[in-house]
Parts: C-alpha cells; structure tokens; sequence
C-alpha cells in the first residue's frame, strides 16, 4: 500500500480546516456558542465541552477579570466561553497548531470575540528554542512530551518560549488566570512561568490528566506549585483538573 508524505497530509488538513463546513452550537452560562470544526475528527464538540466548560465552574462568582492566558487555545471553545464569562477581560491564546489556528479564528469571529483574543504561534515551554511538534486529531503535542504512539512523525517545528517571556513582552501588570491544556507540556511550562507566578499571582486551571513516566501530571504540578506559595486541589476525585489558587 502506497503510503501518503506527512506533508502532503499536513497540506489537505489546513485546506480542509479553512472551508470546513462542519458547524456545531453549544450551550454556556445561558449563551450559545457556535463554531466549526473537522469533518475527520471523532470528538464531537459535545464532549469537548464537557471537559472545557467545569473549568469555569471554581471561577463564577469571578466576572472582573481583566486579563487571561489561555495555553494550547485548540480551536476556541475556552476563549469564547471566557469572553461571555469575563466581560472585561482580554484573552492571550497561545496554539501552536496552524490547523488549530485557522478554526481558532473563525471560530473566534463567528462568535464576534475576535477583537478581544490575541493570537500566538508559540508553544510552551521552559526555554526557548525550536522543538519537533505534530497535531494528530484534535490533539497538537511536543515530541518530548507526547503520549501519541511512537511511530508517527514528528515532522513539524514549532518554536517554544517560556510563559514568563510571554508575559514580560506584553508588559502584564495584571494576569487573573492561566488555563493550561497543552498535552503533557505542563510541568515545564509551569517551570517557565515561575517569576510570573509569584509576581503576578494568577490563578491555575491546568488540565493534568496527562500521563508522562508512567504518571500523572497532575502529582508534580501540583507538588511544585504548593512549593511556591499555591494552594492546589482538583476539580473532582481522578479528573485531573488541577485548581490553583496563591495563598500566601
């Protein structure tokens, strides 16, 4: 059988992410977000919603947030869902899926927040630098990072930089809240992201259900944010929903 390149592959899912006609609507907070996504993908928006929107759940009686860092933004359901949620607030969405990127801004405008959500390329990381990436689904994960079987090509670059570059290039006085799902990357991130955490204080809904060494994210993010003065919880028993909050 005759095997199709990656990049050939690569090529047919940005078309395809462009003029896909595939919409869906959901419910949030008494609002209806709709959006696109891919015709291949298995997930149905449903169930991605049922893993986004409890992360809003620790966070409703919060509706003065002026400034939120979305990690791993995929194609927007959070950014949106935070735009209905937080009035005043402007989203940082970082995605570096190219894919990802072209539903996350039609999605964005669809539901007329595009104006409010500003847009980065870059992965997260502990240091900057260019490091093998792929998506598969609607999942985009770092090689150094990935539970994705070992066979499949890691073929694309991304570039990494540290949530603490991130903030300090746009000069954030004021960080109310990152959500981080980035497919394993977490714990590294969170190591590049300390000096804006203990200056900023934001608080953390990390989605560390991801499995590296045989564990766990969820352990070592959390061990290591206590360490810093944050109190850590999860949002209910084997979630791996990790809410975070600075105490001290």
């Amino acid at each position: 059988m005759t095997m199709v390149p990656d990049f050939v592959k690569r090529i047919v899912r940005l078309i395809e992410a462009s003029v896909t006609p595939r919409t869906y609507s959901v419910e949030f907070q008494g609002a209806t977000i709709t959006g696109v996504n891919s015709l291949w993908w298995s997930s149905t928006p449903q169930s991605i919603a049922s893993e986004i929107f409890p992360c809003f759940e620790p966070l409703v009686d919060q509706r003065d947030f002026v400034s939120i860092l979305d990690a791993g933004a995929a194609e927007g359901l959070f950014s949106i869902a935070a735009c209905l949620l937080f009035p005043k607030a402007s989203i940082y969405a970082s995605e570096p899926s190219l894919r990802q990127r072209i539903l996350l801004r039609r999605n964005l405008m669809r539901n007329g927040v595009r104006h409010r959500v500003s847009i980065y390329k870059t992965a997260f990381w502990n240091s900057e630098g260019l490091m093998s990436f792929r998506s598969h689904g609607p999942l985009s994960r770092l090689r150094e990072a990935s539970g994705l079987p070992c066979d499949l090509p890691f073929s694309e670059r991304v570039r990494t930089v540290t949530i603490d570059q991130c903030t300090a290039a746009q000069n954030l006085r004021e960080l109310n809240l990152i959500k981080m799902d980035i497919e394993g990357a977490e714990i590294e991130a969170l190591h590049g992201a300390a000096e804006t955490l203990m200056r900023l204080r934001p608080r953390l809904l990390i989605q560390a259900y991801h499995i590296r060494n045989d564990v766990r994210t969820f352990e070592p993010c959390a061990s290591f944010l206590a360490a810093i003065g944050y109190s850590c919880r999860e949002a209910s028993p084997g979630s791996g929903l990790l809410y975070a909050t600075y105490d001290h």
